[in-house]
């Protein structure tokens, strides 16, 4: 599909992806990446996708359920990072919910939703026991 990335010249490291900005990029799911490669294992699924990880995660599904990787995952490139913590932590859950979570870069983050709260930056999954 179609998503676009919202640049700022000031700080490139403030980019994210979405459903608007100023360039329209292309973008194919984790799942159809894995299957076109054939791939027969998977142990680490790093992801730094500037504010589209809800999406690569449900673009990977049948990818975390079958290898069960483990799971890095950079939340910070939002408008509420709190928020994106939850919904990141609400789709592994979805997944497969004997995933265990650890969380690290941890700050005080002044959220739009919840207020003052100490929210991690990059999240970590590891599988559980099936």
């Amino acid at each position: 599909g179609t998503l676009f990335l919202r640049t700022y010249d000031d700080n490139p490291a403030a980019n994210t992806v979405g459903d608007t900005g100023d360039l329209s990029i292309g973008v194919v799911s984790i799942d159809q990446v894995v299957a076109e490669l054939g791939l027969q294992r998977l142990d680490y699924l790093k992801m730094d996708v500037e504010g589209a990880e809800t999406r690569a995660l449900r673009g990977a599904r049948e990818t975390i359920r079958r290898f069960r990787p483990l799971l890095a995952i950079g939340t910070e490139h939002t408008g509420d990072v709190t928020r994106n913590v939850m919904e990141v932590i609400a789709a592994v859950e979805s997944i497969d919910s004997s995933y265990k979570m650890q969380c690290r870069e941890c700050r005080l983050y002044a959220s739009p939703s919840f207020g003052s709260v100490a929210t991690p930056h990059v999240v970590r999954f590891l599988p559980g026991k099936n």
